[in-house]
């Protein structure tokens, strides 16, 4: 895509967002009728000038390519994520910090409708529906209950009677159900203790039924105890895997260090906001890291020496991965692809029927608004979808 293009579809994504922003503000009586239409206003007037970019001579913007060989895209590109889209994401992921949202947005019938695109419902029972038509198709199915920082050790106590109920009812069905949990849900902040303690009843809950725990990744505040977790964990339970994220500097250590464990890793990009000195912040620095992490990880992937599940939607990198893969001697059976419920189920079942084992994350449960933000930050063409919802 040329840069005036970007540009002008960054500026309508700019629009889209600040309007859903203002309706929300509007609808809950945060902001008077004066500053609403003000707003307005400035929507109106990036939608378009969005159509006079897109017809802005190609050459007056002078893109210059960089070699495709060193990982880098054309300037127009890193322009365009440095520029439009890491704002954006920036803007999102406040939003999913922001306590009065946290406590507003939920209520708001718009919200709730939107939301419904990357989870089923509230209740476990909607996931377990979910997961008979994700079944019915193909797909494998973990399982997600969304909840993060407690104060608590008993609400850490209800988290995993939670998750336990879930392996039991996952017993009698046909194709079991693999869990994914926080660790910060099982009182990590609390007592970390107790939180591997939780941790070991659940993996041992899940080998008895023929599945698998998955500690999930949160912000680099926990990066380094959650490693930790998991190396105590992987030592004794062999059906653990845990959540890496390819946009933090530090993953690739984290690999190197994990692999002689013979580890269970799903990669995804990373969804919080973290500093540069952390975290790439490009898009084409993130893709670079995770196609390299991937192929380190599936060429122990395809000795029988670790479990790779590519968690991400970018079907693109998936196919350069696979083919640097197959290149090294690793089949594609040997990939996994996890993907978000209700995200791209047309490519996930394309996947599948090449030769790929796939699954869906199911996520429900009550405490969704920071998890969709963070959601919506991952791909702002999302706001597109969000923004719909709106109307009656």
């Amino acid at each position: 895509m040329e840069r005036p293009v970007q540009v002008a579809v960054g500026l309508g994504q700019v629009g889209e967002f600040s309007f859903m922003l203002a309706s929300l503000l509007f609808a809950s009586g945060a902001i008077p009728p004066e500053l609403h239409a003000a707003l307005l206003a400035v929507v109106a007037i990036s939608i378009a000038v969005s159509t006079i970019v897109v017809r802005v001579p190609i050459g007056s913007w002078r893109p210059t390519v960089a070699r495709w060989g060193d990982g880098q895209r054309t300037d127009a590109t890193t322009w365009h994520d440095a520029h439009l889209m890491q704002p954006m994401r920036s803007a999102l992921l406040w939003s999913a910090r922001n306590a009065w949202m946290r406590d507003h947005v939920p209520r708001l019938p718009f919200a709730q409708r939107a939301v419904r695109r990357f989870m089923p419902g509230e209740r476990v029972e909607d996931a377990l529906a979910a997961a008979d038509r994700l079944n019915a198709q193909g797909f494998g199915v973990l399982f997600t209950h969304l909840g993060e920082n407690l104060t608590r050790l008993a609400e850490a106590d209800a988290v995993a009677e939670h998750y336990h109920d879930v392996l039991e009812r996952g017993r009698r069905r046909a194709r079991p159900i693999e869990i994914s949990v926080k660790p910060t849900q099982l009182g990590l902040d609390i007592d970390e203790e107790a939180c591997l303690r939780h941790c070991e009843s659940l993996a041992t809950h899940a080998e008895e039924t023929g599945t698998w725990l998955w500690l999930d990744m949160e912000g680099t505040t926990y990066t380094e105890v959650t490693v930790a977790l998991y190396e105590r964990l992987k030592s004794t339970h062999a059906k653990t895997g845990i959540a890496l994220q390819a946009y933090l500097r530090r993953t690739a250590a984290d690999v190197q260090r994990i692999l002689p464990l013979k580890p269970a890793v799903r990669l995804v990009k990373g969804a919080y906001d973290e500093p540069s000195t952390l975290a790439f912040r490009g898009r084409s620095e993130v893709d670079g890291n995770y196609h390299a992490l991937a192929v380190l990880v599936a060429q122990a992937a395809g000795k029988g020496d670790a479990r790779l599940a590519l968690g991400t939607h970018d079907v693109e990198l998936i196919g350069r991965i696979t083919t640097m893969a197959e290149a090294s001697g690793t089949g594609r059976d040997a990939l996994e692809v996890h993907m978000l419920y209700g995200v791209r189920a047309d490519q996930l079942a394309r996947l599948t029927k090449e030769g790929y084992s796939c699954s869906s994350l199911v996520a429900y449960g009550e405490f969704w608004y920071a998890w969709y933000m963070r959601r919506l930050a991952e791909r702002p063409a999302n706001i597109a979808f969000a923004l719909r919802q709106l109307l009656p």
